[in-house]
């Protein structure tokens, strides 16, 4: 199961956890999983169709800051 890191000012939205575990086989599946767990935590994450700027999506050991938000 993805462990999803949460960025600081989203911790609130969480319980302070650092990350919490999501279900889901691609990043539009865990964002809208964490979305239902946590409403609104969706709105901290994506814009548009893009993560937003400032932010990563790190797969393994690969990261990105241009992750497209796609179906």
């Amino acid at each position: 199961m993805p462990k999803l890191f949460l960025p600081y000012h989203l911790k609130k939205e969480t319980n302070n956890e650092d990350y919490v575990e999501v279900e889901g086989n691609t990043l539009r599946e865990v964002i809208e999983n964490l979305e239902k767990m946590y409403p609104g935590t969706k709105d901290y994450l994506v814009e548009g169709n893009r993560i937003k700027p400032g932010l990563s999506a790190i797969c393994g050991y690969a990261a990105t800051e241009k992750v497209y938000y796609k179906n």
